[in-house]
């Protein structure tokens, strides 16, 4: 374990570490507690009022509207928005929704399915879309108008065939990390508003902000625009979906209750169900994943083991229970994936690039976990990744991951320099690329040379603090950091600690767990713990002295036990080696 100090703090500590992450000084009362004063004028986003009048032009029509549900869970959760909202305008209205079959996203998988069906006048797209410029034109030629609320970067500008919502392009807006479902929820806010609907409906509209919130964590959002951190905390304080709900519920132990939820707990504990059910579930499973999200009381044929015919249970608990399920399928897909690709890496000695590009060969994987296994590959490697497959037309398409914290800040940008790719596009570095597989000797020879002083695998931790031997500083340091866990996020990582040259006795350390891979020890009025710790438990074990010397790199936490607080450190890794003290 390498470890170097990003910047020397003083107190207070928690100030000065959300200045140096780029809060300002003058706003940071606005970062601690959120009001409704972070939230940015609506009407700074381009096309507020076309969409407007397009919803009006609709609502009442005899026909149905129809909706994209994107595949992810920013996608669901802004389709959930609409398609409620819609409904709660006029409860009558007809909604049909089409799921992706897999992790297609936008209208080119739908376009040729909504050409086909009958009374098609206005198509919705939460969260996709923007860049379809020909499958816009496409609709619009057929009579059929498209309304996209979107955040992704576009290639060429607004599209002439559709009303495009989307705050990447809108130049008045400043918060440029709104995701698919906070520009939807943005929008419907700003219909109630102008077409001044009673207290009662806004109230409805306003109590979205719990999909908004999910949404936009899932989409892996900033949490430091000052935006988003009142937009997070309301949604997190205010959860009333039940299907939401159901996955709170379900994963109340690993949350450590349901009460004081953060965006770190949602993007480890819920966000992966989610996706894991939409990238590995059936087609039944992912409409339940969406009918729990806006029906989720309903009641349904009971799935569970042993049920019988007749036997009914709400929707929501169904879709949680399938959801869990889901993750355990992904995760051996994924351990085979991994072996697979682990393999075909060391064979073809690509690890010797500064990129990884790596071709998927088989049909044995689902090509749905393209992304998920990018980003494995990428933090094993500690290297920018494409993972793709070969289409009959010689064009390899995938997925690429990078890690934002190395040197490499935006790997799609770094790809479109190239001017090698057909296409990238998504985030700054995770997206969707389109390559000719005989440019690709080009692409390696262009990022072996542009990269070539950027060493992706020397594996150094940059930690926020170093704990001295003052105890109560380092306790206050810790509780602080507890206390403060709801404004942690992507884009402000909770702080690593560490905490150099503990000795201790072997008999310091506590062994637990009912799988017995648990270990905890206290030191200077600090618990230390670490989950699944048989690599440590292996090598302590192997120490030939009484004594030993651990260095620890962890995250803060409180232990509550009994009523009793402990602060404590997860630790996440560390260095150990036998202590001068026997000798």
């Amino acid at each position: 374990m390498k470890y170097k100090l990003k910047y020397k703090l003083n107190e207070p500590f928690l100030d000065n570490l959300l200045i140096k992450r780029g809060i300002k000084k003058e706003d940071l009362d606005k970062f601690y507690n959120p009001t409704k004063e972070n939230y940015l004028e609506p009407t700074l986003l381009d096309h507020m009022q076309d969409g407007v009048e397009l919803i009006d032009k609709y609502i009442n029509s005899p026909n149905p509207i129809d909706l994209i549900v994107d595949c992810d869970v920013d996608g669901y959760t802004s389709a959930a928005e609409m398609y409620l909202f819609i409904k709660r305008l006029n409860p009558q209205k007809e909604i049909r929704y089409y799921i992706h079959s897999g992790k297609q996203h936008g209208l080119e998988d739908m376009v040729d399915n909504l050409l086909d069906t009958d009374n098609c006048e206005l198509v919705i797209c939460p969260d996709s879309a923007s860049n379809d410029y020909k499958q816009h034109e496409l609709l619009r030629g057929a009579g059929i108008e498209i309304f996209i609320l979107d955040h992704h970067e576009v290639d060429c500008g607004y599209s002439q065939y559709a009303v495009t919502i989307n705050n990447q392009l809108s130049e008045n807006y400043s918060n440029k990390a709104l995701s698919g479902a906070t520009v939807v929820y943005k929008f419907i806010n700003y219909y109630a508003e102008v077409k001044e609907l009673n207290n009662e409906d806004k109230f409805y509209i306003e109590n979205l902000i719990d999909l908004a919130a999910v949404g936009a964590i899932g989409d892996m959002m900033d949490v430091t625009t000052l935006e988003n951190r009142y937009l997070f905390t309301k949604g997190l304080q205010n959860i009333t979906n039940v299907g939401l709900l159901s996955l709170i519920y379900k994963q109340e132990y690993s949350l450590g209750g349901i009460d004081n939820l953060n965006p770190i707990k949602i993007a480890f504990y819920i966000v992966p169900l989610m996706n894991a059910l939409i990238r590995v579930g059936t087609e039944n499973e992912k409409k339940t994943l969406f009918r729990s999200l806006i029906y989720g009381e309903e009641a349904v044929q009971s799935t569970k083991r042993g049920s019988k015919l007749g036997q009914l249970e709400p929707i929501c608990e169904q879709n949680a229970r399938n959801c869990v399920n889901a993750k355990n399928r992904q995760k051996r897909e994924e351990d085979k994936a991994l072996e697979y690709f682990d393999f075909i890496i060391e064979k073809n000695n690509l690890n010797d690039n500064k990129i990884l590009i790596v071709e998927n060969d088989t049909d044995k994987f689902n090509s749905n976990l393209t992304g998920l296994i990018a980003m494995k590959i990428m933090n094993k490697y500690n290297k920018p990744v494409l993972l793709v497959k070969e289409n009959d037309e010689g064009i390899l398409k995938g997925s690429i991951r990078n890690n934002d914290k190395s040197e490499l800040k935006d790997f799609r940008t770094f790809l479109n320099n190239s001017g090698l790719c057909d296409y990238v596009q998504g985030h700054a570095n995770a997206a969707g690329i389109g390559i000719k597989k005989s440019l690709t000797d080009k692409l390696l020879e262009y990022a072996n040379n542009n990269l070539k002083d950027i060493d992706f695998t020397e594996g150094v931790y940059l930690v926020d603090f170093i704990l001295g031997n003052n105890k109560e500083e380092n306790i206050k340091l810790i509780k602080d950091i507890y206390n403060a866990r709801s404004i942690f996020g992507q884009g402000c990582d909770e702080p690593l600690l560490v905490t150099e040259n503990i000795t201790l006795r072997k008999e310091d350390i506590t062994i637990m767990g009912k799988t017995a891979d648990t270990i905890k020890f206290t030191y200077n009025g600090i618990e230390y713990i670490q989950f699944k710790a048989k690599d440590f438990i292996k090598q302590y074990s192997q120490l030939g002295n009484r004594f030993f010397t651990l260095t620890v790199l962890g995250r803060a936490g409180i232990n509550n036990f009994m009523g009793r607080e402990t602060p404590q450190i997860t630790i996440v890794d560390y260095n150990i080696r036998d202590s001068i003290l026997d000798f």
